[in-house]
């Protein structure tokens, strides 16, 4: 090929592979690749063409691509890249007619403009006379392939071959069963070709999308397209969750919109939908998008905010009726935001970001508090308290137990006849349900709408480049199910316990704290009230002091599920029926097997003794 790129270091390489590597299995399979891979749209790579990729590279017959092969594979789509850029007269992001010819004329392939606009037929995915890269690799890969297969033939280089009829049948058969072998995992991609918006909710309609796009512009709806899901087993536990992309275009003047939403839906499977209670999440969450957010912008503008809070998703759609629930969210991959790794503790960069927008967003309140107390309350009341209520406590008190059976497994067998396992003791005896609800009920001057879920999965981050590593630059919240109105105590210890390592915490805690501090003060004083006056730092360390401990109550859930192998995660469309099933059953959480894991756990009870938090 031409356009060639030298190969880079092992260790620039190792770096990559770990990135696209999510599940940490030492191979990356065609979900973990088109995840990794950008095809200058916010469309999914091509699955089709990840899988062909994946079967040119998979030399152990796995269906996945070692670390062995992975720097053909990332030299191979480098020097396509560099190809396909350098045709791309436009820098449209897609090739045309034109460049496709002038591009496989380079490549030796002199084919009539018949021929020519067959391939674009055959490989322009959305019908506009062009071809994105990723389809043109898989164009060039095919045509590739039937060269290979036509030279066998011509055995004097004449562009001629006279073959019998059997000679053409395996001559065919023998690309398809090439092409086949190379694409033998096609069951791995969540297929979304077939959906329509109706199989999100009967009220998510094309009439919606068409007023969508006549409020962004007077744009008219020339089509969309589900494009991928994010339902793999053990995510989303209380929603299905889908990408689409929605086409328009201004009658008036030509011009083309295109927007990508992350939409969600409430469980098909009603027995899963009952068992988590999706329908009181859904409603949660929609309050918060549709009575919060508006109120936090309008004051927010009001206030003439220099730097408002903004670090979530527009909402551009939602239905609440309890049984068709849905939200339409736009797409944050598309600007460049993706999710951290779950299993591990984020670093110092990472938690310092969201630490910041955790006080940022609370700032929001407390500034509200102080100048419109009433609307404040009024918005407050729009949500509901979903996790630790004494009406709930049937649904979780069970598989609360289970989770107070792994903590004392993992303390016992870590810090054996200590003051941590002392303290561990006296915090997990008697009723911790109802010392949880205690909490997250408290009156507290240092009450907010908080977000009431902050673990690693629910904070997306876009990344920089400096000096040859990916640097944290930006954070956006996402997943408001548990948001609730409560003192900021609970949502800094859910995040410092579920989402940083003993390490951290020990070098850095009061740095986090403060960080979080200034963040929330100056958004504060952004938004015209006295920081000094309403969040002194002292009343803060004074609130993790009495409610601190919530993030280890909450830790002894999230942590075993952080470090939960993705092999080990819930297939929550195990659950037959229409009935609810009690949260332990398909929850099934066991003593954490290695050392490494208990720490995560009994870590979060050493560093709350040493603070204090469980006196």
């Amino acid at each position: 090929m031409a356009f060639q790129s030298p190969m880079p270091s092992q260790e620039f390489l190792w770096d990559v592979f770990q990135r696209v590597d999510k599940d940490r299995s030492g191979h990356i399979s065609a979900d973990e690749l088109q995840q990794a891979l950008s095809n200058g749209t916010w469309s999914p790579f091509n699955p089709e063409t990840v899988r062909l990729m994946i079967g040119m590279f998979d030399k152990e017959s796995r269906g996945t691509v070692s670390f062995q092969d992975f720097g053909a594979l990332w030299k191979y789509v480098t020097d396509w890249q560099n190809c396909f850029r350098s045709f791309d007269t436009d820098n449209s992001g897609n090739i045309d007619r034109n460049e496709l010819k002038t591009a496989l004329t380079a490549f030796g392939y002199r084919l009539s403009d018949n021929l020519i606009g067959l391939l674009i037929r055959k490989f322009d995915r959305y019908g506009r006379g062009t071809i994105l890269f990723d389809d043109f690799i898989q164009c060039c890969i095919i045509l590739y392939t039937l060269t290979s297969s036509f030279r066998q033939y011509d055995t004097d280089m004449d562009g001629v071959i006279t073959i019998h009829y059997e000679q053409f049948l395996s001559m065919h058969l023998s690309v398809l069963l090439l092409l086949t072998l190379k694409t033998r995992h096609r069951s791995d991609v969540v297929d979304t070709g077939t959906m329509a918006l109706t199989d999100v909710s009967t009220a998510f309609t094309e009439d919606k999308l068409r007023a969508i796009l006549k409020e962004e512009g007077g744009f008219e709806l020339k089509g969309y397209e589900f494009i991928g899901g994010f339902n793999k087993k053990g995510d989303s536990y209380l929603s299905e969750v889908f990408r689409l992309r929605i086409d328009g275009e201004n009658p008036t003047t030509g011009a083309k919109k295109c927007l990508n939403f992350v939409v969600k839906g409430l469980p098909k499977n009603i027995g899963r939908r009952r068992t988590f209670r999706s329908t009181d999440f859904f409603r949660n969450e929609i309050a918060f998008y549709e009575d919060v957010i508006p109120a936090f912008e309008d004051f927010q503008t009001r206030k003439k905010a220099k730097n408002p809070f903004r670090e979530y998703a527009r909402c551009f759609l939602s239905h609440c009726d309890g049984e068709q629930d849905y939200l339409a969210l736009d797409d944050l991959s598309k600007y460049g935001f993706e999710a951290a790794d779950r299993q591990d503790g984020l670093d110092l960069a990472h938690c310092l970001l969201a630490m910041k927008s955790l006080g940022r967003f609370h700032g929001v309140s407390l500034a509200m508090k102080d100048q419109e107390p009433e609307k404040f309350a009024e918005i407050a009341q729009k949500l509901r308290e979903e996790y630790y209520s004494p009406r709930l406590k049937p649904w979780y008190n069970d598989f609360l137990k289970t989770q107070i059976v792994v903590a004392k497994d993992a303390i016992g067998k870590e810090y054996p006849g200590t003051k941590i396992e002392e303290k561990m003791q006296q915090f997990l005896a008697g009723d911790l349900y109802d010392r949880m609800i205690e909490i997250t009920h408290a009156k507290s001057p240092l009450s907010v709408i908080g977000h009431g879920d902050g673990w690693a999965p629910n904070f997306l981050i876009k990344y920089d480049t400096e000096g040859g590593a990916r640097v944290p630059k930006e954070m956006m919240i996402i997943d408001f199910q548990l948001t609730r109105c409560a003192t900021v105590a609970i949502d800094i210890s859910f995040f410092i316990y579920s989402c940083t390592t003993q390490s951290l915490r020990e070098k850095h805690y009061d740095e986090l704290l403060r960080a979080y501090h200034s963040s929330c003060c100056e958004l504060i004083d952004d938004l015209g009230s006295n920081s000094a006056k309403i969040f002194p730092y002292s009343a803060l360390e004074e609130e993790m002091k009495k409610y601190g401990r919530f993030g280890v109550g909450m830790g002894i859930e999230s942590v075993p599920f952080s470090v939960m192998p993705e092999s080990d995660a819930f297939d929550l469309d195990s659950i037959k029926g229409d009935t609810a099933i009690p949260l332990q059953e398909v929850w099934v959480l066991k003593p954490i097997p290695t050392k490494e894991g208990r720490l995560r756990v009994a870590e979060m009870f050493k560093h709350a003794t040493e603070m204090g938090y469980l006196d």
